[in-house]
């Protein structure tokens, strides 16, 4: 949609995929992506503007690859990538941390839609938060940006020393699965018919059927069948870490060739292919899985009462 922010009509999103990281995110991008009345930035899945606008991206030296060079954090950088959408698409981006850092979020919303954020429209899409950051740890340390262990990475005493020296939000592995308190600032700022949540089971078993779903939430035509047989950013142990160090961290001339020779979506289809062949699943500890349900147990119940749907399921150690 186009809003008026600083005396100029600028194209801002009419939709967003708030988050969860880790809970088929980068899948539902793709999917939805293909709709031909659905537009998202190509140059950038998950710009970010809405959580980290007009911030001050800190430089640290922590030893691992700066996970912010690729927040945008100015107004023109962020309207700039919907500039190529064909007349008459709808807008949407997809940014995992808009639910984590909803408080901002909201927030930042409210300054730049100002009376049209009652036209923008919330997918949030949610997996039992216990498998998520276990599945979100074990992708930090694929792509290089962890190097403790799981217990170490994931102590309120790590994560605070971290967020609180300016890394970024990836590193609060905790946070990302605070359901509850996060949908619930969303459902009191926008009301229930601007926001669509998805559970990540029924995503995993009737893709299709979600996607048909939001396509009729978004107002597109949901006879539309999109491609769902390719499963994205797949997470666990790498099989052969320098390989996929070559292909997908380092940047070198025969990556920038590809980049201008093959067009965008069959890269990230190939790449998703390679990374799922590259990994290994690694098991989660039955001590590490109780731990984690204490912490979650009560946000579990929240989200529960706030979607009114059991989650039995996630309350089982």
């Amino acid at each position: 949609m186009l809003v008026n922010v600083e005396n100029r009509q600028r194209p801002l999103a009419d939709f967003l995929i708030i988050g969860a990281a880790k809970s088929g995110t980068t899948s539902l991008y793709h999917y939805l992506g293909q709709h031909p009345a659905l537009y998202f930035p190509q140059q950038l899945k998950e710009p970010g503007y809405l959580c980290f606008a007009e911030m001050q991206r800190p430089t640290l030296q922590t030893g691992l690859p700066d996970m912010w060079q690729s927040a945008i954090t100015e107004l023109d950088a962020y309207s700039d990538l919907f500039e190529e959408a064909p007349r008459g698409s709808l807008l949407g981006e997809a940014t995992p941390e808009y639910l984590l850092l909803a408080e901002r979020t909201v927030s930042n919303i409210k300054r730049l839609y100002a009376d049209r954020a009652g036209q923008i429209k919330f997918v949030a899409i949610l997996r039992n938060p216990v498998d998520r950051i276990w599945s979100h740890y074990w992708m930090m340390m694929r792509d290089g940006y962890e190097n403790l262990t799981f217990a170490e990475a994931t102590s309120e005493g790590t994560i605070s020393s971290r967020l609180a020296a300016g890394w970024n939000p990836a590193y609060d592995y905790i946070g990302y699965g605070m359901y509850g308190r996060q949908l619930k600032l969303y459902l009191d700022s926008f009301g229930t018919d601007q926001i669509r949540v998805v559970l990540f089971e029924d995503f995993r078993n009737g893709a299709e059927q979600v996607c048909a779903s939001l396509f009729e939430f978004l107002g597109v035509d949901n006879t539309f069948i999109p491609d769902v047989s390719v499963e994205y950013n797949h997470s666990g142990v790498l099989r052969f870490p320098k390989l996929h160090e070559w292909l997908f961290i380092r940047q070198h001339s025969i990556k920038r060739m590809g980049r201008l020779i093959v067009p965008n979506d069959s890269l990230q289809r190939l790449k998703a292919q390679i990374v799922r062949w590259n990994s290994r699943k690694v098991p989660m500890p039955p001590e590490t899985r109780v731990r984690l349900l204490k912490t979650y147990r009560e946000e579990i119940v929240t989200l529960s009462r706030l979607i009114g749907r059991e989650l039995n399921e996630w309350l089982v150690p």
